[in-house]
């Protein structure tokens, strides 16, 4: 009845919030280009296996999705960034701003 259905609802919500979820990962501006692809053919892909939505700043890769979701993604980004010879380090968004510093001086 009433009950069954308000916690349906309820469980549908939670699982929105949880898919809605953005996490920022470390990904020099420079090292997009190959997560990203030839006319955005790789991101595609990472999206289609992660289950995610995957953009990308200044700030690094953004991915929104659930944590699962999420995690699939980094570790495939990492995969496809290890093929290439880069390094990549996962920080918490609220992190990255003490690792980079002022301006980005302690990344220059």
């Amino acid at each position: 009845g009433e009950e069954e259905k308000r916690a349906a609802k309820e469980g549908l919500v939670e699982f929105l919030d949880r898919a809605a979820e953005t996490e920022t990962f470390d990904v020099p501006e420079r090292e997009h280009f190959r997560l990203i692809g030839p006319q955005g053919k790789a991101v595609l892909a990472l999206e289609k296996e992660s289950g995610s939505s995957i953009t990308f700043g200044k700030g690094g890769m953004t991915v929104r999705g659930s944590p699962e979701q999420r995690a699939k993604a980094w570790e495939l980004a990492q995969e496809v960034l290890a093929r290439e010879g880069a390094s990549t380090h996962r920080v918490k968004s609220e992190e990255a701003r003490l690792i980079i510093g002022p301006g980005g001086s302690t990344v220059k």
